[in-house]
């Protein structure tokens, strides 16, 4: 399939669509996929695939069944299959996967286990960023 035809048929399947111009502050539900182009703030849950854009950015705690970051993200990511982290992505906190690939010139500042033995560790060891997790609410955006 050719790279044109892959990105609209992606397009296509996206249930929830976040635009630039959105800011939410909030706790977010979503049965199937949904990609991010804009600022969320609080704990997100999706069904499907959660895509964040390069111009996306999320505070809060993530649960989804698949990972796709281009954007700048901070917390706490529980992610049932894989998880992807493109060229240019940045990524602060926890995440817990089955599987990640971490594309060249991406940022990753934090913890992962892709293993049920590493849920005990990743379970104690608490992160050092102000306002991810369940100590302290996420802080706004500035």
């Amino acid at each position: 399939m050719a790279k044109g035809n892959e990105k609209k048929q992606s397009l296509e399947t996206v249930d929830t669509i976040i635009g630039r111009d959105c800011f939410i502050k909030g706790e977010i539900n979503v049965q199937k996929s949904m990609r991010v182009e804009g600022k969320i703030e609080g704990d997100i849950k999706v069904g499907g695939v959660l895509t964040i854009g390069s111009g996306g950015y999320i505070k809060g705690n993530v649960i989804t069944s698949e990972l796709v970051i281009g954007g700048e993200v901070y917390g706490i990511f529980e992610v049932n299959g894989k998880a992807e982290l493109k060229r240019g992505c940045k990524f602060y906190g926890k995440i817990r996967c089955k599987g990640i690939i971490i594309e060249e010139n991406a940022q990753f500042d934090g913890i992962c286990t892709t293993t049920e033995k590493g849920k005990q560790l990743f379970d104690q060891i608490d992160i050092p960023f102000k306002g991810i997790g369940k100590k302290s609410p996420p802080q706004e955006v500035k």
